[in-house]
C-alpha cells in the first residue's frame, strides 16, 4: 500500500517537476523600461493586448513557471508597477504606474523582449486592442443518478485474506563499457567544438536522460536492426554549392562511420534520439539570421537585412548596360522619377562599389529614394571615403545579428575597444559578398577588427578573399602588413609596405602611411627620401581626407629626424597631427627646439599626460613660470599638480609657496620637497629632522650645519664640516707667558689649520651651488 502511495504522489508531482521556468528579467533604459521573458521553446501563438491598467501577454501554453524574484532588482516602479502571473494558463499581467505604452517582439525566436515608454501609443498599434475573452468550455449535459442497487449492502461481504505478492524483481545495470564512455567523451568534445563554431545545433531540450541502462552498451548492434538516419539538413542546391566555393565558407563535414551508429537514446524512444542533433548548412543558417533582425547595442530594433542585400542588387550582364538601362527607367512621364527607380539605380552603382554616384543619384533626388534612403547614403560613403558622416546612420549597429553588423563595422565612428560586436555575422555575410566587393571591403573591414583585438576574425576575413582564385591584389599585401604589425613584427610590416609603396598603385598612398606610423611608432627615424615622397604624395591628394593622412604622416616624419619647427609648420591646425607632434617633442625632442616650440604658449587642448611630461621638461631647465603656465592650461591630477608646483616654487626659491603647494600632501616624494621648502624659509632643524626620518643622512647634515646644530652635524656633516668642527680651540692665555715661543707655533699651526678647512668648506660650497642650479637643490648658506 505504502508503495501505491509513493507511486501516485510521485505521478501528481512530475507535471510540475517538468514546468517550464521562465526567469522575468528587466532592466532601466535611456526613455523605456525593458521586459525579457527567455523561453526554453520558441515564442509561438503568443497574444498580447491591453488591459484596464496596463497590459496582459498570453504566451498559449501552459505548464509553465514565471519566476518574479528579480523582477524588479534593476528597474523602479516608476512605469511598471507591479508583475503578477497564472501559471497554469501561461499569463502575465503588467500593471503600469504612468500614462505609458508598451510595445512587445520576439528576439532569436526564445526570448519575448517587452519595452514599456512614455507617452501615448502609436496610432493603430496591434498592442493597445483588448484581448479577447477567454471561450468558457461548453457545460456537459447532466447526467441521471442511477438508482441504488435494491438489497446491497457491502458489510455483508465475506472478508477474505489477499495473498501476499511477490517479491519485487530488480534489475541490476550491467557494468559500462570504458571502451564506449571514451567515445561518447570525445564525441561530445567534437560536438561541443562545432556548436561554439556555430555549425551545428544541439538542442538540451530534448535530451532525455536514460531511465535505465540499456543492455546493449557492451554489446554489438545489428546493422540491420539498426534504424536509418534521419537528418534535418536539406541538401545545398548547386547554387549555394557555388556559394560556398566562391565565399570561401567554411563548412562541417561528418566523417565516413566505419560502422553503424550507435542509438544514443533510452530504450523506447521512437527516433532512437536522431532527433537532438540538428544540422544545417549556410544557407540555412543565413535565412534563421535573417528571419530575426535582433536588437542593436542601444535597445533599438535592426534593420531588416533586406535594406543590406547588396549580393542581390545586379546581375552577371555588362555593368554599363545595367546603368544605362536603369538611368533610362529614372525619369518616367512628366520628367518624374518612376516609382523605386531612383533607389534601383543607387543599389546598381553600389553594387559595383560606385559610392560616389551613387551618393550623387541620392542628393539629386532626395525624396525618391524610398525607405532605404538613408541607408542607401551611408552605403555609398562607406564606398566613397569622401564623405564619412554621412555614414553615421549605420554606426551603433555592430552587434546585430545580421547584415547590419557588416556594414556598421565599416561606419563612422566604428565601435570602439569593449562595445559588443557580432564577429560570427560579419564573417558570416562577408562570405556572402560578390569577390570584387569581398576584395574591395576585405583590408578595411579587417582592420577595424584589429583595431578591437581581434586577430581572429580578420584572419578569417583575409582567408574569405585569398581562397577565391585570382590573384588577391595590393590590399591583402597592406592587411598582412596590419596583422604583422598587430602580432609584434613591424620590420615585416615595414617591408610588405614598402613593396605596396613601390608598385605605385591605388594603395601606395595607404602604404607609406602605414610604413611611417610603424617606423615612429618604434621611435626609428624615416628616411629622407621617404619624407619626400610622402610630401609629394601630400600634394597630389590634397584637399582629401588620404591628404589630411599624408600631411600628418609627413609631420611626424620629419619630427622623427628632430625637424620639429618644419613639423608643427607642415601639420597645421590638424588637432590630432598636434597632438603627436607634441608627444614626440616631449619624449625626445632636444631642449633647443623644446624651448623654441614650448615658450611659444602651452595647447589646452593637449592631454594631461603630455602636458605634464613638458612642464617636468621645463622644470629641470629652470623655466618655473613656463612649467606653470603649462600646467594651469588644462585639468591635471590635483597631486601630480601639487608636486609640480611646489617644484616651481622652489625653483624660485619661495618656501612659503611651495609649503603652500603641497599641503598635507604625505606621500615620500612631497616630504623630500617639504623638507626643501623648510630649508629656504630657514627651519633648518625642522628641515634635519624631516630628512633624517626620510633616511636622507646627507641632506640632514647640511640642514643641521646651517641651523647650528654642531652636535648632529658631527654626525652626519660632510667630511669637511666635521674637519671644520674638529678643530682645535684657541690655546688658553697662561701658556703664552709661561711659553711664548711654543705658543706663537701653536697658533701658526692653528691658523694654517683652519685656513685649509675654511678653503675646503668654501670649495665645497661653490660644487654645492653648481649642482643646485641643475638639480633645484637649496644651496648651502649658513646661517652663522
Amino acid at each position: 500500500m505504502r508503495r501505491l502511495l509513493l507511486a501516485a504522489a510521485l505521478t501528481a508531482i512530475a507535471p510540475a517537476a517538468q514546468a517550464e521556468v521562465i526567469a522575468v528579467r528587466t532592466g532601466e533604459h535611456d526613455g523605456f523600461s525593458r521586459v525579457v521573458l527567455p523561453l526554453a521553446e520558441p515564442a509561438e501563438g503568443w497574444q498580447f493586448g491591453r488591459l484596464d491598467d496596463g497590459y496582459q501577454l498570453r504566451l498559449g501554453r501552459g505548464a509553465v513557471q514565471f519566476d518574479l524574484s528579480r523582477a524588479f532588482d534593476k528597474i523602479p516602479k516608476t512605469r511598471l508597477a507591479a508583475i503578477s502571473a497564472d501559471d497554469a494558463t501561461g499569463r502575465l499581467t503588467l500593471r503600469l504606474a504612468c500614462a505609458c505604452h508598451a510595445e512587445i517582439f520576439p528576439f532569436r525566436s526564445t526570448r519575448l523582449v517587452i519595452d514599456i515608454r512614455p507617452g501615448a501609443a502609436p496610432a493603430n498599434s496591434p498592442f493597445e486592442r483588448p484581448l479577447p475573452p477567454d471561450v468558457a468550455p461548453r457545460p456537459r449535459p447532466p447526467v441521471p443518478a442511477r438508482p441504488p442497487v435494491a438489497g446491497y449492502d457491502w458489510r455483508e461481504v465475506p472478508l477474505v485474506p489477499l495473498p501476499a505478492p511477490p517479491p519485487p524483481k530488480i534489475d541490476l545495470p550491467a557494468a559500462p563499457n570504458p571502451a564506449i564512455a571514451r567515445g561518447r567523451a570525445a564525441l561530445l568534445n567534437q560536438l561541443s567544438r562545432a556548436g561554439a563554431q556555430g555549425l551545428i545545433e544541439i538542442d538540451p531540450r530534448q535530451i532525455a536522460l536514460p531511465q535505465h541502462p540499456t543492455d546493449g552498451d557492451d554489446q554489438h548492434t545489428d546493422p540491420a536492426s539498426a534504424p536509418p538516419p534521419k537528418s534535418h539538413a536539406k541538401p545545398p542546391s548547386e547554387t549555394a554549392d557555388a556559394r560556398m566555393q566562391t565565399a570561401g565558407q567554411d563548412t562541417a563535414q561528418m566523417p565516413a562511420q566505419a560502422g553503424p551508429a550507435e542509438p544514443t537514446g533510452a530504450k523506447g524512444d521512437t527516433d532512437g534520439g536522431q532527433d537532438r542533433l540538428r544540422i544545417r548548412t549556410v544557407l540555412d543558417r543565413d535565412a534563421a539570421a535573417s528571419a530575426a533582425p535582433g536588437i542593436s547595442a542601444q535597445g533599438g530594433s535592426c534593420p531588416p537585412d533586406e535594406a543590406f542585400a547588396i549580393e542581390t542588387w545586379a546581375d552577371d550582364t555588362s555593368p554599363a548596360g545595367q546603368f544605362a538601362t536603369r538611368r533610362r527607367a529614372l525619369v518616367g512621364e512628366f520628367d518624374r522619377p518612376g516609382p523605386d527607380a531612383v533607389g534601383d539605380l543607387a543599389r546598381t552603382y553600389l553594387h559595383f562599389g560606385f559610392g560616389a554616384e551613387a551618393r550623387n543619384v541620392l542628393t539629386a533626388f532626395p525624396n525618391d529614394g524610398g525607405d532605404t534612403h538613408e541607408i542607401l547614403l551611408a552605403l555609398s560613403a562607406i564606398f566613397d571615403e569622401e564623405r564619412p558622416k554621412l555614414a553615421n546612420a549605420l554606426s551603433g549597429l555592430a552587434a546585430c545579428p545580421g547584415k547590419a553588423a557588416l556594414w556598421s563595422m565599416l561606419a563612422v565612428p566604428p565601435p570602439a575597444p569593449g562595445d559588443p560586436v557580432d564577429a560570427q555575422a560579419v564573417r558570416r555575410n562577408f562570405s556572402g559578398l560578390p569577390l570584387h566587393l569581398r576584395r574591395m571591403l576585405g583590408p578595411r573591414l579587417s582592420n577595424a577588427f584589429l583595431v578591437l583585438g581581434d586577430t581572429e576574425t580578420a584572419r578569417a576575413l583575409r582567408a574569405s578573399v585569398t581562397r577565391a582564385a585570382g590573384k588577391p591584389g595590393p590590399g591583402i599585401q597592406l592587411l598582412d602588413a596590419r596583422i604583422d604589425i598587430a602580432e609584434g613584427r613591424p620590420e615585416r610590416a615595414e617591408a610588405q609596405a614598402a613593396r605596396v609603396v613601390a608598385a605605385d598603385g591605388a594603395l601606395s598612398a595607404e602604404a607609406m602611411v602605414l610604413l611611417i606610423e610603424s617606423r615612429t611608432n618604434r621611435g626609428e627615424p624615416v628616411d629622407p627620401r621617404r619624407i619626400e615622397a610622402v610630401a609629394a604624395l601630400a600634394h597630389v591628394h590634397r584637399g582629401t581626407q588620404m591628404g589630411a593622412r599624408l600631411t600628418r604622416a609627413q609631420a611626424t616624419a620629419l619630427a622623427s629626424v628632430g625637424r620639429f619647427t618644419e613639423a608643427f609648420a607642415v601639420n597645421g591646425k590638424d588637432p590630432s597631427g598636434r597632438k603627436r607632434l607634441w608627444q614626440m617633442l616631449a619624449a625626445n625632442g632636444d631642449d633647443e627646439a623644446l624651448l623654441k616650440i614650448a615658450l611659444q604658449g602651452p595647447d589646452p587642448e593637449l592631454d594631461a599626460g603630455i602636458r605634464l611630461q613638458l612642464s617636468d621638461r621645463l622644470l629641470a631647465l629652470g623655466f618655473a613660470r613656463a612649467a606653470t603656465a603649462w600646467l594651469d592650461a588644462g585639468p591635471v591630477p590635483d597631486d601630480d599638480r601639487r608636486l609640480r608646483l611646489a617644484r616651481a616654487a622652489l625653483e624660485r626659491r619661495d618656501g612659503l609657496a611651495a609649503l603652500d603647494a603641497l599641503g598635507a600632501m604625505e606621500a615620500p616624494e612631497a616630504q623630500l620637497l617639504r623638507a626643501r621648502a623648510l630649508g629656504l624659509t630657514g627651519a633648518h632643524r625642522a628641515a634635519a629632522q624631516l630628512y633624517a626620518a626620510l633616511g636622507k643622512t646627507d641632506r640632514q647634515g647640511v640642514e643641521a650645519w646651517r641651523g647650528g646644530d654642531w652636535a648632529t652635524a658631527r654626525e652626519t656633516g660632510t667630511k669637511v664640516q666635521r674637519k671644520v668642527l674638529s678643530l682645535p680651540d684657541r690655546p688658553p692665555p697662561a701658556e703664552a707667558a709661561s711659553a711664548p715661543l711654543a705658543y706663537g707655533r701653536a697658533l701658526i699651526s692653528s691658523s694654517r689649520e683652519a685656513r685649509a678647512a675654511l678653503d675646503d668648506l668654501l670649495e665645497e660650497r661653490l660644487q654645492t651651488d653648481a649642482g643646485a642650479s641643475h638639480t633645484g637643490q637649496p644651496a648651502a648658506t649658513p646661517t652663522n
